[in-house]
């Protein structure tokens, strides 16, 4: 075998067979060595069926320098064996990613270092060939609003992401929402009851409202529990780390962009645009697409703003956070203590911002290290079509 032709495991779903490139199963400092086939007892080569085309190098001359080492069964024909997958961390990822090793259906679980259920993982496959991770944390919006307490004047071109991209977009809805916040039917168009009539009003004369911080604006269960006003003064948006808000006025918004108070949630059928999750997501595709690449998008998102952008593919890997309650065995999904569950989550991401490591485990560990400061019992995780789903257990 070339030493510049290295492949990645065909038997891997969803893996990408990569040409002159430096396996990562070998240091650059080790170039000289060459793959080899282990033999069978009768001294013959054996076909590891697929597994290794390019063959195998003996793991105490890969790790020369530092490697992660994991044992994996393999089918080895004639003796069977036990051989040692080497990942540099170093060189670029290959197919099955830095993520701790998955667990074989036919492998006896054994204990391992934290309680967290990992149900269904063994045919997750992230996206191939990633190089560099961020984090991107996603919420929904609250539907009451704390109207800005600034004499800082609406200004929809300085309100990010996107600001140039979505002003067109962002002036639509909104005149959109002004003529209908005018008509006799407003409440029930906007689906709202005539106790917060004013608010609808106030959409009238949204052009001329002040502005404040997305985090002061957004006040409802998830962000009180999350304590993001707190958190958001200390929140700079950043290559690392970012805050999105789902917003149906704006479409996506950063936690720490310019906004007025609004009423408008995303299952509104708004005059000429219908209903405005669809139309977001015709909006939104190709943004959010370029914003997610290549990062772990932690989803904090109901259904109604999921449909703007579901996230289900692109070059990221999805994160979405629910909720469930365990009382006498039975199990049932929790719907408005989930958004509490939800911002002490991200909460706890924003504090720990700088940490972001590569790997979904860092987002999994977070969770677990609530669990003395909020009232769930465990952690889970399951794979679903297209993303992952953390589950905060509560009884």
């Amino acid at each position: 075998m070339s030493e510049k032709t290295a492949y990645k495991p065909d038997s891997v779903p969803g893996s990408v067979t990569a040409s002159l490139r430096w396996s990562s199963i070998s240091n650059r400092r080790c170039r000289r060595l060459l793959a080899t086939y282990p033999h069978a007892s009768d001294g013959q080569p054996c076909v590891l069926l697929g597994l290794a085309p390019g063959g195998v190098f003996h793991a105490g001359s890969v790790t020369c320098s530092a490697v992660v080492s994991y044992t994996t069964f393999a089918p080895l024909p004639v003796t069977g064996g036990l051989f040692s997958v080497a990942l540099s961390r170093g060189s670029p990822r290959v197919a099955v990613s830095h993520h701790r090793v998955l667990w074989s259906p036919d492998v006896p679980r054994q204990c391992r270092d934290h309680p967290a259920v990992f149900s269904g993982l063994q045919s997750y496959t992230p996206w191939p060939n990633r190089y560099s991770w961020t984090m991107l944390v996603l919420l929904p919006p609250s539907e009451g609003k704390t109207p800005a307490e600034t004499d800082t004047p609406f200004d929809l071109s300085r309100v990010e992401p996107f600001s140039g991209e979505l002003e067109g977009p962002r002036s639509l809805v909104l005149e959109n929402l002004i003529e209908v916040s005018g008509r006799d039917d407003a409440l029930e168009v906007l689906k709202v009851g005539k106790t917060i009539a004013y608010e609808v009003r106030a959409n009238r004369t949204l052009p001329a409202a002040n502005v404040a911080p997305a985090y002061q604006i957004y006040s409802g269960v998830l962000f009180e529990a999350g304590e993001i006003n707190r958190r958001g003064r200390a929140y700079e948006p950043s290559e690392n780390f970012e805050v999105l808000v789902q917003s149906a006025l704006f479409g996506v918004v950063d936690l720490a962009s310019q906004i007025p108070a609004y009423r408008l949630s995303m299952d509104t059928k708004l005059g000429e645009l219908g209903n405005l999750g669809t139309w977001w997501k015709k909006q939104l595709g190709e943004l959010m697409d370029g914003k997610a690449r290549h990062r772990i998008v932690v989803d904090g998102r109901s259904g109604a703003y999921q449909k703007a952008w579901p996230g289900v593919s692109g070059e990221h890997d999805l994160i979405r956070v629910n909720a469930v309650r365990v009382r006498n065995g039975k199990r049932s999904v929790v719907s408005h203590n989930a958004k509490r569950y939800r911002g002490i989550l991200a909460g706890a991401l924003m504090d720990r911002a700088g940490e972001v490591e590569d790997s979904i485990d860092f987002v999994v560990d977070t969770a677990r290290s609530l669990k003395d400061h909020a009232d769930f019992s465990d952690v889970e995780v399951h794979q679903k079509n297209g993303y992952l789903e953390l589950v905060l257990v509560t009884a």
